[in-house]
């Protein structure tokens, strides 16, 4: 059972009715059920963590705290999730007896497959409400929330976690929770019940050397309440010791060459230790009772994993949960250029909060990741997915040059991050990818990305097709085989017939509307020189309107 789908409405950042679609696990693809969130801060990446736990345990919740404040005071704060998969299994496995019915009466199927809704509301935050799939509607079932909690289990990290919280061995912490499944056992084993009586034969035998001494101090007590109070039998008696007594004094030890606590290890083991504590807590917790090849639905969420963990410990990170997800669906939201891979771009869901959350890819480009060759994305690369805008430029003469220039004349150039291709026949693939990742970019070309033919330094003339069969739009491909069989130098105003040069301005214009900018006069070195200086300023207002 998988998580498909979550509607947010005015909650927290997100003003209006939001639908984010998951990738869930397929059992033969390492990867398949990671559900990647990049953005900038207050985008709403952590959101979609407090919606999940808000369905699950609303009551916990100030609703005036976390509803949109752009929205009207009788605006209604949703919460809806979708779960898609074996449910009626996970019913009758994990669900209690007396709610089996009741769970099962929503489910619904279509084309085969078993569906699950459920809703929390502001209307009524105290209960979780089901989705009646016949009357087209969500319904109250009374006293369902708790044993709702028990058919899947959902373990949040936050950012702002303190590792050693979650390493202290209290009744709610993972390590608590982890030994209380293994105390759970060992409490009706022979070796804790000879320990329970040594402890009673220690402590409270009227013949213990320790009750012989504490003899002395009931006498004396007594005595003086006798005087004082009145007649009464006043001894000591120690309760069986429990074992969740002992987790207080429980420490974690670390030996990395030298044997010391956890709280003492800097931050960065700290958080790895309790990560991989996680880990290891899901699997004993989604465990069947009685039968170890059933399992419990279970959702990992992990607010930014990169958290004080160097870069190798981050890529070792990212191999665990990239194999977990085969399996488990896993929520995570990063800055870290080191959890996005080519592999998983399918996976990556980019949060923009400019008026309005946006959540990119959409289904409509998503399909365009396929052409994306895998050993394309490198972290300079991967910038793209962390960048308020995005430059992208043919390589390394342009990146200098064009970093010097702009930064002199944009006043936000700031804000732009600058990517470098290999050389413009990857112009193809970075458009793709910033068309589905990013709202606001540009890529800036030579003239001979328009061109059929090129001659290269040592004379040799050879073919390029940065944009053929590139753009589906029609128009562009004709125009571009139009002027096909000219190299650079042809292509420049001088050497074209008025005719020409309006199909040349209109390929520009065509291309400027896709994000693509090429350079009218030639390349970079017509342009500026080393220093990022103009050579010739009449070429200053075609680079101005490039950021127009």
């Amino acid at each position: 059972m998988y998580i498909k789908r979550i509607t947010i409405q005015n909650f927290k950042c997100f003003n209006g009715r939001h639908v984010i679609e998951f990738s869930l696990p397929d059992s033969s693809k390492i990867g398949s059920g990671l559900n990647i969130f990049v953005g900038e801060n207050n985008s709403g990446k952590s959101t979609v963590f407090e919606a999940i736990d808000f369905l699950r345990d609303g009551t916990k919740k100030d609703l005036q705290l976390i509803k949109n404040k752009k929205s009207n005071e009788n605006d209604e704060m949703i919460i809806e999730l979708l779960f898609k998969g074996k449910i009626n299994d996970v019913i009758d496995n994990f669900a209690q007896n007396n709610k089996k019915e009741v769970f099962k009466k929503y489910m619904y199927e279509k084309e085969g497959v078993q569906y699950l809704g459920l809703s929390r509301s502001s209307l009524n935050s105290k209960v979780i409400s089901l989705w009646d799939e016949k009357e087209k509607k969500y319904k109250n079932e009374a006293g369902i929330d708790a044993p709702l909690k028990k058919l899947f289990e959902a373990n949040f990290v936050w950012a702002d976690t303190n590792p050693n919280e979650e390493m202290s061995f209290g009744s709610t912490t993972i390590c608590g929770n982890l030994l209380k499944e293994i105390v759970k056992k060992f409490e009706e084993t022979d070796e804790f019940k000879t320990f329970s009586t040594l402890f009673n034969k220690t402590f409270n035998d009227e013949n213990s050397r320790l009750k012989r001494d504490l003899k002395r101090i009931e006498e004396k007590t007594q005595n003086i309440f006798l005087e004082q109070f009145g007649k009464a039998k006043i001894s000591f008696h120690f309760d069986e010791l429990k074992t969740e007594a002992f987790f207080k004094n429980t420490k974690i030890e670390i030996d990395d060459g030298t044997l010391t606590n956890m709280e003492e290890k800097g931050s960065g083991m700290q958080r790895s230790v309790a990560l991989a504590l996680l880990q290891v807590y899901a699997e004993e917790l989604i465990k069947h009772p009685d039968n170890s090849d059933i399992n419990k639905p279970f959702f990992l969420f992990i607010d930014e994993p990169e958290i004080c963990l160097h870069p190798q410990a981050q890529k070792k990170l990212f191999d665990a949960l990239h194999e977990i997800s085969k399996l488990r669906q896993v929520f995570f939201t990063t800055h870290s250029p080191y959890f996005i891979k080519t592999e998983v771009l399918a996976n990556v869901y980019h949060f923009e909060n400019k008026e309005k959350i946006t959540i990119l890819p959409t289904d409509e480009n998503k399909t365009a990741l396929i052409d994306v060759k895998k050993d394309f994305l490198n972290t300079d690369v991967c910038e793209i997915f962390f960048a308020k805008k995005v430059l992208c430029v043919e390589g390394k003469t342009d990146f200098k040059r064009f970093s010097i220039f702009f930064s002199g004349i944009i006043h936000d150039f700031s804000d732009w991050s600058i990517i470098k291709m290999n050389n413009k026949e990857e112009a193809k693939k970075f458009w793709r990818l910033l068309k589905c990742f990013c709202s606001d970019f540009k890529i800036i070309l030579d003239l001979d990305a328009i061109t059929g033919k090129r001659i290269n330094k040592l004379g040799v003339e050879s073919e390029t097709n940065t944009f053929r069969n590139f753009f589906s739009n029609d128009d562009i491909q004709n125009k571009i085989i139009s002027l096909g069989k000219k190299n650079r130098k042809e292509l420049l105003n001088i050497n074209l017939t008025e005719e020409e040069i309006k199909t040349k301005n209109a390929i520009l214009k065509l291309l400027k509307n896709e994000g693509v900018f090429v350079l009218q006069q030639g390349e970079i070195e017509d342009y500026l020189d080393q220093n990022g200086n103009l050579i010739d300023k009449g070429k200053k207002t075609e680079l101005e309107e490039i950021f127009k």
